[in-house]
């Protein structure tokens, strides 16, 4: 009988930093997810309050910017494995406190579909946020 290859199972963990060079860690409360036929790149920023300025630009221009923080791209073949993840995390964060899913704070804004990539024609998402003027509705 020939030799037949040796399969070996085994799961891949993130290496301990090391106490010279930690891993930084990076805030970011915003991701826009934009994908071609290859890849799809999250790029996650940070969304602070904004300012009188900035909200009256947001109101004429429709667009806010948000400082990038960090891009990630990945392999089509991996998002699948990380939406499971993500789904399987977000149900025992749900049942470990107090079923968050429809009590706990969200953010504002809903998933949209925001055009074209700029990289090789994919489509691009991101959350819509809106800013509601409380004192636009009051009379002077």
């Amino acid at each position: 009988m020939p030799d037949q290859p040796k399969q070996i199972n085994f799961t891949i963990v993130p290496a301990d930093d090391s106490p010279d060079a930690p891993t930084p860690r990076t805030y970011a409360n915003f991701c826009s997810i934009a994908h071609t036929p290859f890849d799809f790149t999250l790029t996650f920023c940070e969304v602070m309050p904004l300012s009188d300025k900035e909200i009256r630009d947001a109101a004429s221009e429709h667009v806010v910017r948000a400082p990038v923080r960090v891009k990630v791209v990945v392999p089509v073949q991996f998002v699948p494995n990380l939406i499971s993840a993500l789904q399987e995390h977000w149900r025992v964060f749900s049942e470990s406190y107090n079923n968050a899913t429809s009590a706990g704070p969200r953010a504002p804004g809903r998933f949209i579909r925001s055009g074209q990539s700029p990289r090789r024609g994919g489509l691009t998402s991101a959350f819509r946020r809106t800013h509601i003027d409380e004192d636009a509705d009051r009379d002077p």
